[in-house]
């Protein structure tokens, strides 16, 4: 009987050690939150046409090229997306994660100093992922789009 609750013992501290270490591991677990969900294909071109038509008197004479460029990622805490945008003269600009913003520029519709008739987009890169990630080129897609849309439906005849 002596054996018995001795084992018992043994069995009940190993679980509540366990327990104890599985819980103080999932609590100091330095993963990366769980990612944002992927906007939809119609979200991407609602985004886009706010981004291009909300509150901007569009000059469509005044453009005549997309440049795509790439630039550093902004996955710090805290920085604003829009002002790496502004430092490199691009008008939009697509996250890490998939999701266009304007900067200023595109506000003011003024266009880079080296490209004068270019309308800039860039596109976050790190060393991890050089090249575009499929949600980068589904918002890059939708940009095109509705810039395309908003230069040739105000064009004059």
């Amino acid at each position: 009987m002596d054996q018995r609750r001795r084992m018992y013992k043994t069995l009940g501290c190993l679980a509540g050690a366990m327990t104890g270490t599985a819980s103080l591991l999932a609590w100091i677990d330095p993963s990366p939150s769980i990612p944002t969900a992927a906007l939809t294909h119609e979200e991407l071109l609602s985004t886009a046409r706010s981004l291009v038509f909300d509150s901007v008197a569009i000059q469509p004479a005044q453009w005549r090229t997309v440049e795509v460029v790439e630039g550093p990622s902004m996955r710090g805490p805290g920085m604003a997306l829009t002002a790496g945008a502004d430092l490199n003269e691009s008008h939009f600009y697509i996250d890490d994660e998939g999701r266009p913003s304007r900067s200023s520029r595109w506000d003011r519709q003024v266009a880079p100093s080296n490209a004068p008739h270019s309308i800039r987009i860039e596109i976050a890169t790190d060393d991890t992922e050089p090249s575009p990630s499929p949600a980068q080129q589904h918002s890059v897609q939708a940009l095109l789009d509705t810039l395309n849309e908003a230069v040739s439906a105000r064009r004059p005849l």
